[in-house]
């Protein structure tokens, strides 16, 4: 590992040497840190030396790097392009950022002076054996300290990849052409010098007496390139290039357009012409401008940009007294005029005095003009035995058009007008962004500099604000390192979800044949703020119950919502032993009083819900239909659901809740026994000492009641006589709901003491959940119906059973109630 990787690893452990052992004398050292594998050294001695005597020596060679003989071996370090792309991706923004973060601090742990091959080998790893995810960044460099640095300025904000981009492919004309332009993509990139050298031989068989590749890598000095016979064919020939190389790395058009010259590469990019075809159109173009020159030197042509739209610039040409017109629509507020020199000269005096922005172009012939006209015939000639194809990969947009133009409408004449009319660029680019479903997310100007950039944001601009957040990136910038910039294209492709081939990318002339994986790298950072686990609705109320369980409501059921909640409950004997004083003929029948209490418990549950501050209970219209029996045997399971009452059939009551007490047991099924209404009063606001309340009022009214029925109910009742009659008709009550002393009644009311019993004792444990009020302090309050059926003059004279079945209306305070 340590000749693969030329490191010499530390000794483990080691503190000092042996004294006796002269390390300087003998020249040893033993390593304490990793240190670099010294230089034109590959080979390696291991000793090993056994407890029993048995020693052995090893000499390692490093392994050849391919099957190859040692001196034919490739160092695809030096071989492949020095700059790379490296890709880096994450599931969301804090994976991304946080991952960019770990790859710094990698670097800094592994210093790439002691490990020569680590940076394509990253490039390797990051490229081609990682996952592309949603969230992406792309950086180019040329070393591991580089890289650092732009990752670590990087403003990490990317945008969630939804698909594969759609990419429109716009062409630049003749004009931003410059020395040297390409020249080290030619030396990078097979795919790319093939273009080129392909392009140059042709040129040469159609009879051009230059070399394109000679003149590409002139220096400014003795460069003709901005000579229309060179450059024509010069800016299709990069222009073809740049277009194989995006494909060989999976970036392809969806759509194309081209200005002025840049149409005859569109045309390339779809298929309709192939790249002799499209070299014989630029070079017979560049050989008409020569041809105007010497048959016409007295015709004296220019061109002039201006800051303005075609409707403002056009009367101001009718005004001039030579010929001039609007050659390019670049954008809404910008074209480019052209014509004769007289008539430009005397446009650019108006301007100036209008305060238009203007710039006259370094160039001496008027394109896009009648001027053209007069090489119309010649350039025919030249031209229509190309052949071109009948089908195309992409859409092609036409500037001469303003329109998405068919293979079949691109013949001859076609570059006549392409040489001859004017450019309608603003305009056709509108129509490649309107579609919402071909709209394009990213639109890449190919060609020798960014030369369409401003008309391109401009025409974006002017159509909204969606259409403007389209993305634009150059292929390549004058004077700019080429391989950064279309790496910067490619990055720009990647971020968009554009599936990259990394290899033909970072690794064009070796395929990545002796790169290897990185398994050291930093992990990658899940996110473990987002839950994934998918808890039900049900599942979700059954683990966080809402309150504790009493034995009478029990608890909000999984299946309750909040509109309608429900409550359930299991009612066992043994659980609630105090039910078994209260029988009917014998067997324990659930108490109507528990029916009330269930009401009154689940509308305070609501209540607090609600946050209301509760001061008092009614209920009205309860009426119970059945009797719930009881067993020791048996589990009886009870439900409550509230609903707002309806007042009649468009509308429900804000105030009152209608509930509904049913059961089911194994051997009944489902039974209904209770319905009423049930509401809660809110607590009174406080109020000025002078002013009293409702509730004061209704206070002093009822004390006056009970003043005068103790005065008129005078006849006393033996309870335990009352509870013996009661008993001799079936109707059993025990201790503990044997609730009420001294009791005087009269024919038409009662009164006595009603005591609270002591319900815990004979509970489990001793304990018992708090409730609202108690079912058999509730259920004594009933029985002071019982001296009334006996005519109220002390005596229970009744041979039948009657029990109470309907309340019409009941009312108590909270503040008169006791947590039971």
């Amino acid at each position: 590992m340590m000749l693969d990787r030329e490191l010499m690893l530390p000794n483990a452990e080691f503190k000092k040497p042996n004294p006796n052992i002269p390390m300087n004398e003998w020249n040893m050292k033993v390593l304490t840190t990793t240190r670099p594998w010294p230089s034109r050294k590959k080979y390696l001695s291991v000793s090993n030396y056994g407890f029993g005597g048995t020693n052995a020596h090893a000499v390692l060679e490093k392994a050849p790097l391919s099957s190859k003989a040692p001196d034919e071996a490739v160092d695809d370090v030096e071989v492949d392009p020095k700059r790379k792309l490296f890709v880096i991706s994450a599931n969301d923004k804090e994976s991304l950022r946080t991952r960019i973060k770990d790859f710094g601090i990698y670097f800094e742990q592994h210093p790439e002076v002691f490990e020569k091959t680590l940076f394509s080998n990253f490039a390797y790893t990051l490229g081609n054996k990682m996952s592309q995810l949603s969230y992406r960044v792309g950086v180019s460099a040329t070393s591991l300290d580089e890289l650092g640095i732009r990752l670590a300025q990087l403003k990490i904000n990317p945008s969630r990849v939804l698909g594969t981009p759609i990419v429109s492919f716009v062409f630049t004309g003749q004009g931003a052409q410059w020395a040297q332009m390409g020249v080290l993509l030619m030396h990078e990139y097979p795919v790319y010098k093939l273009a080129i050298k392909r392009a140059d031989q042709y040129l040469r068989d159609l009879g051009a007496e230059f070399s394109l590749i000679e003149e590409l890598e002139k220096d400014a000095r003795t460069s003709k390139i901005d000579s229309p016979y060179l450059c024509q064919p010069a800016c299709v020939a990069l222009q073809i290039a740049l277009v194989n190389l995006l494909e060989s790395w999976g970036i392809r058009p969806a759509s194309v357009v081209g200005h002025s010259s840049g149409e005859i590469s569109a045309a390339y990019a779809v298929g309709i012409y192939d790249l002799e075809g499209a070299m014989a159109l630029a070079y017979w173009r560049g050989q008409m401008i020569s041809l105007l020159k010497s048959s016409f030197p007295s015709l004296k042509g220019t061109m002039i940009a201006v800051g303005t739209s075609r409707e403002v610039i056009q009367p101001m040409l009718k005004a001039l007294s030579g010929y001039a017109t609007v050659a390019c629509m670049n954008s809404p507020s910008s074209v480019t005029v052209s014509g004769d020199v007289s008539a430009i000269d005397e446009l650019e005096r108006v301007l100036g005095d209008k305060g238009l922005f203007n710039r006259k172009l370094r160039i001496d012939v008027a394109y896009h003009s009648d001027h053209m006209k007069k090489v119309a015939e010649a350039y025919l000639t030249a031209i229509e035995a190309i052949q071109r194809f009948p089908s195309a990969t992409a859409s092609f947009f036409s500037s001469v058009y303003g329109r998405s133009a068919e293979p079949s409408e691109l013949g001859p004449e076609y570059w006549i007008a392409n040489l001859t009319s004017p450019v309608l660029f603003s305009d056709v680019l509108g129509k490649i962004v309107s579609d919402d479903e071909t709209r394009p997310n990213l639109l890449v100007e190919i060609g020798p500099h960014s030369t369409l950039k401003g008309p391109i944001m401009e025409t974006l601009q002017s159509m909204g604000p969606t259409v403007s957040k389209i993305a634009y990136t150059p292929t390549f910038l004058r004077q700019v390192d080429a391989a950064e910039s279309v790496l910067d294209t490619a990055a720009a492709a990647y971020v968009r979800g554009a599936t990259l081939n990394m290899t033909g990318v970072n690794f064009p002339k070796t395929s990545a044949a002796n790169r290897w994986f990185l398994s050291n790298l930093p992990r990658y950072p899940w996110q473990h703020g987002t839950r994934y686990w998918h808890v039900s609705r049900i599942s979700q109320k059954h683990t966080d119950r809402d309150r504790a369980r009493n034995d009478v409501l029990g608890v909000l059921a999984n299946y309750s919502n909040d509109l309608e909640p429900t409550w359930r409950n299991i009612i066992r004997l043994d659980e609630v032993p105090y039910l078994r004083d209260h029988k009917m003929q014998g067997v324990v029948v659930y108490p109507m009083a528990g029916y009330l209490v269930m009401a009154i418990e689940a509308a305070r549950r609501r209540a607090e819900q609600a946050d209301i501050q509760i001061s008092q209970f009614e209920l009205r219209e309860v009426i119970v239909g059945s009797a719930l029996v009881l067993s020791d045997d048996t589990d009886a399971e009870t439900t409550i659901t509230l609903r707002p009452y309806a007042e009649g059939t468009r509308g429900s009551s804000d105030i009152w809740d209608e509930f509904r007490v049913c059961s089911w047991t194994s051997k009944r099924g489902w039974t209904g026994h209770c319905t009423g209404q049930v509401r809660v009063r809110s607590g009174p606001k406080q109020q000025a000492a002078a002013i009293s309340s409702p509730f004061e009022t209704q206070s002093t009214y009822t004390k006056a009641q009970i003043a005068r029925i103790q005065k008129s109910a005078t006849n006393y009742l033996d309870m335990s006589h009352m509870y013996q009659v009661l008993s001799d008709l079936r109707a059993g009550y025990g201790p503990i709901f044997q609730d009420i002393d001294n009791c005087y009644s009269s024919p038409h009311h009662s009164f006595g003491d009603l005591h609270v019993r002591d319900t815990r004792s004979v509970m489990p444990k001793g304990f018992e959940p708090p409730l609202t009020i108690h079912p058999s302090f509730l259920d004594g309050l009933l029985h002071f119906a019982w001296p009334l059926l006996g005519q109220g003059l002390g005596r229970m004279d009744i041979d039948t059973l009657y029990m109470p079945t309907m309340i019409k209306r009941d009312s108590r305070s909270q503040r008169s109630n006791h947590r039971w």
